[in-house]
């Protein structure tokens, strides 16, 4: 029986999931392929029974989850990946910010980042991307072409402005069970294909190489130093920082404990 696994459509996880797609590590799983807001959704009604969601699915729905100790998407900054491109400097923003319907957990951030570190006072509307807007947050392989396109004079890394205010790494999304579907061994085989596709970057890197306007040297930057997997002491620190920052402002309900499978 093939379990279903939420797989984020971006580049950014292709380490982790090269070497289950492509038959070299034996595994259970069926991907389904979407967004990260859509794979929220989908495991919040239960049709997931693994998925790298974003970081604010876990502390929404918590009683309904537990977390992969091991994995996760996160950045010690830049990131390269969660971008608020802008036609003012960042420091002297207003109007009004257009965010990707792609993403939650960078909304929270960019929110936090601009009313607490930044102490603009902003509003927000979801939409596409017009280089016409004021501002515009951007996400995973939209962000990586919207970077190297010239649009926006201006661009806010938001991993980081986060490492800069806070010290820590910001995690952006983690691997969440079903409280129900848990089970010592159900992320194994991604861990281990982690371990392999950080082995095998090359591999890894030639099968996004088409769909991204990254150079391969660029694209070994990105997954070597831009984005980190592991969920340590320093990413879980940043993590309930992030939450508790994020629930004082109201943008969560409550600050979830980390309960791992």
């Amino acid at each position: 029986m093939a379990f279903p696994v939420g797989r984020i459509a971006f580049i950014n996880v292709a380490p982790i999931f090269y070497a289950l797609e492509h038959g070299h590590i034996p595994n259970p799983y069926h991907f389904v392929y979407d967004t990260p807001a859509r794979l929220n959704a989908m495991m919040h009604k239960g049709e997931l029974c693994l998925a790298a969601c974003s970081s604010v699915e876990y502390a929404k729905n918590s009683a309904s989850y537990v977390l992969d100790p091991h994995l996760c998407i996160a950045s010690k900054g830049p990131v390269q990946s969660v971008l608020l491109f802008s036609h003012q400097p960042i420091e002297r923003l207003e109007g009004t910010i257009t965010i990707t319907a792609q993403s939650n957990t960078s909304v929270i951030l960019t929110k936090l980042l601009l009313a607490k570190y930044f102490k603009r006072t902003v509003s927000y509307c979801q939409g596409s991307v017009d280089q016409a807007q004021t501002a515009y947050l951007a996400i995973g392989d939209e962000a990586l072409r919207l970077s190297k396109q010239g649009l926006f004079p201006y661009c806010l890394d938001t991993a980081t402005a986060w490492r800069m205010w806070t010290k820590t790494p910001f995690v952006f999304a983690l691997f969440i069970l079903q409280k129900n579907w848990s089970s010592p061994d159900a992320t194994k085989p991604l861990q281990e294909s982690l371990a392999w596709g950080m082995e095998h970057l090359p591999d890894v890197i030639a099968s996004v190489r088409n769909t991204c306007p990254l150079t391969d040297e660029e694209l070994s930057f990105y997954y070597q130093h831009a984005l980190t997997y592991s969920l340590g002491c320093d990413e879980r620190k940043g993590l309930r920082l992030f939450f508790t920052m994020a629930a004082d402002e109201g943008l969560l309900p409550n600050v979830p404990d980390l309960l791992f499978a």
